[in-house]
Order: C-alpha cells, then sequence, then structure tokens
C-alpha cells in the first residue's frame, strides 16, 4: 500500500540530528499499526510523510493511498451538528453526495453516532466528538487512517470504547491503520508495533513476536533494590521466573512489599529505551 525507503527528514541544515533517519517501513492494507516514542522520537514526522504533507530530505515514499488524518485536538466546527461537519469535509474532496449519504449511515452506526448526527458538536462529550472527528475522517472513504494519540484526553471508560471501534473499522473495512499512542496498552491489540528513538526504528514486530523472547521472564515490582536484577525503571525488575520463588522469599522475610506481574508491552518498550539512551 505504501512504503518508505530510506526516508530521512532534517528540519534544519544540521544533518546530524534528523527528524527522520533512514527510515524503512511497509504499511500493508488492513494492517493496524501502534507507534510509540519518546517525545522527539520522530512519530509525528513520520505521520506527515504517509500524509504526504511533509517530503523526505532524502529516500523515497512510494504508494499514494485514499489517506485521512485524525489529529489529537479535533478539527471540528463546535458550532455545527455532526452531520454538517461531515458534509463540509466530504465536499471538500469531491465526494458526491449520494456515497456522501451511504457512509454518514453506515459510519455513524458502527461509531453508534446515528442518534446524535444532528448534535452540534460543541455539546457532545469528548468521547462523542472523538467519534464525530473519526465519522469526518471516513467520509473520503479512507484505505489509509493516520491517527495522533486519538485516545488524548479521554476518560478511562471511553478511551477503550474508540480503540475498539476504530479495530471493528479496521476489520470490517480493510483500512490501514497507523497509530501514534503515547497508551502502551493500547499498542498490544495492533498488528505491529514500530517503536522509534531519535528518528530511527529500534523495534518492528507484532506483539505476540516481541514478548516471545520474555515468557521466561516475569516483572517484579519492589521499592527493595534489586542490585543484580535487570532494572526496567525504579522499581521495576525484569526477572527469571526460576528467580522469582527465591527473591519473594527474600522480600518477605525483609518485609518489603512487592508485585510479580507477566511481562507486558510497556516493559519491552521501557526496556528497549533503556539500551539506547
Amino acid at each position: 500500500m505504501i512504503t518508505l525507503s530510506g526516508v530521512s527528514k532534517t528540519y534544519s541544515k544540521d544533518a546530524s540530528r534528523p527528524a527522520l533517519a533512514e527510515v524503512s517501513l511497509t504499511f500493508s492494507a488492513g494492517e493496524m499499526v501502534a507507534v510509540l516514542g519518546p517525545n522527539g522520537a520522530g512519530k509525528s514526522t513520520l505521520l506527515g510523510m504517509l500524509s504526504g504533507i511533509l517530503t523526505p530530505t532524502a529516500g523515497l515514499v512510494d504508494g499514494s493511498p485514499v489517506r485521512s488524518v485524525v489529529l489529537q485536538q479535533t478539527s471540528l466546527d463546535k458550532l455545527l451538528t455532526v452531520r454538517e461537519n461531515a458534509r463540509i469535509f466530504a465536499s471538500v474532496y469531491g465526494v458526491s453526495s449520494e456515497q456522501l449519504a451511504l457512509r454518514i449511515g453506515e459510519f455513524a452506526d458502527a461509531l453508534e453516532l446515528a442518534d446524535r448526527l444532528d448534535d452540534r458538536v460543541g455539546t457532545l462529550s469528548g468521547g462523542l466528538a472523538r467519534r464525530a472527528d473519526l465519522l469526518r475522517s471516513l467520509m473520503v472513504g479512507p484505505e489509509l487512517l493516520l491517527l495522533d494519540e486519538p485516545t488524548a484526553g479521554l476518560d478511562r471508560d471511553s478511551a477503550p470504547e474508540i480503540i475498539a471501534q476504530i479495530r471493528s473499522l479496521r476489520d470490517r473495512h480493510s483500512i490501514a491503520v497507523v497509530m501514534v499512542t503515547h497508551t502502551l496498552e493500547e499498542a498490544e491489540i495492533a498488528d505491529r508495533v514500530l517503536i522509534l528513538h531519535d528518528g530511527r526504528v529500534i523495534l518492528d514486530d507484532s506483539p505476540t513476536s516481541l514478548l516471545e523472547p520474555m515468557r521466561d521472564r516475569l516483572v517484579l515490582q519492589t521499592g527493595a533494590v534489586l542490585d543484580a536484577e535487570e532494572r526496567l525503571t525504579t522499581g521495576r525488575y525484569m526477572v527469571p521466573r526460576e528467580r522469582i520463588e527465591k527473591l519473594t522469599r527474600e522480600l518477605n522475610e525483609q518485609d518489603e512489599p512487592y508485585g510479580v506481574r507477566a511481562v507486558s508491552i510497556g516493559d519491552v518498550y521501557d526496556r528497549a529505551l533503556g539500551g539506547v539512551r
């Protein structure tokens, strides 16, 4: 669908600090990709390349799918209704009235907005406004949907609902989804996870494949200092399963509280970044 080959992007004459550095990636139809990384890693620049807004300083972007972008802040007119916002966006891109009616009906049902189409956006909750923004983006019939932190600012109930609806849209319509997120749990439902650091891809694989090498490890959380163990962050250690019983026994003897759990994508992320800092 769309491929980046050796793509680099710099915003100044200082080529030693590129926003993207020799990135080669392919995104396929119907694929859901989560993009992770700290601030300044190159996530927004990657979205800009995929959307066609930015051109590479070096390298090639090949492919021209129908694209739509949903930003962190909704781009809707709050004085207009959900339907009016969708109609204006569609008219800008030359969508016929017949196609518009079909898409509004189909996608409004999928996003559970059918009974809110004639509500002014300014009267909607954050979760409903985010759905309305998704509805707007779908009016062009995108083959590639680019999402910049789609759950930013939403409450803990609305955020999972939005992610579930995005995944459902992908499944039903074979829309490729590239989603930048700081919520590591959201990455676990993607087909692929990309981790960027300093403009470079440091990990690119399925959540299952990323977690597979860690199946013989557990995460031990404790306030105690364990010098001999691999530390992910303060108070969090990656520990071989065979050592857990001994360590927890020692912590019990020291009356130190602790917790043990399976390794998550968040732990893979922290471990990857710990290796490049």
